[in-house]
């Protein structure tokens, strides 16, 4: 249980800082905050598809060794991402965290919501794209062999 734990925590850390960071380059780049600008939105939203989960398959192979532990974890670390955000959009609409007032929780006003004031990338998109999260994290899993070398000269003995 501790490795899933783990797991979680060490890719709930790097969600953080892919997002700070490439909120962070894209004001550079462009000039304007991340919400501005749609374009930016999905280049960081390719980013969140992708490194967090190669961090997941790399962590995940380092701890089980097999991959088939490897496709459980990155599948439920998939999941629990989404629903997790579309929760906490929910919540946020329903108390009317909105602006609309109407306090009607679907799908459609979630999204819209999450995407707009919390976190640029989110869309039905982004939800949807999920097996590509999947897919990058599982072909990870392959990089491992030669990442290892280089995890084992910086352990300490």
């Amino acid at each position: 249980m501790g490795k899933i734990a783990n797991g979680y925590m060490l890719i709930f850390v790097s969600y953080i800082m892919c997002f700070y960071l490439a909120g962070t380059v894209s004001i550079f780049i462009s000039g304007v905050p991340l919400d501005r600008s749609r374009t930016m939105g999905v280049i960081v939203g390719i980013v969140m598809l992708t490194l967090p989960y190669v961090l997941s398959g790399l962590y995940s192979t380092h701890a089980w060794k097999e991959r088939k532990y490897a496709l459980w974890f990155i599948l439920s670390l998939m999941l629990a991402e989404r629903a997790g955000i579309l929760l906490i959009g929910a919540l946020f609409v329903a108390g009317g965290g909105d602006g609309g007032g109407d306090k009607v929780v679907n799908m459609e006003n979630i999204i819209d919501f999450v995407g707009s004031e919390a976190l640029p990338y989110f869309s039905w998109g982004y939800s949807l794209l999920g097996p590509i999260s999947l897919i990058v994290g599982m072909f990870s899993t392959h990089l491992y062999r030669f990442v290892h070398p280089l995890i084992k000269e910086t352990e300490v003995s």
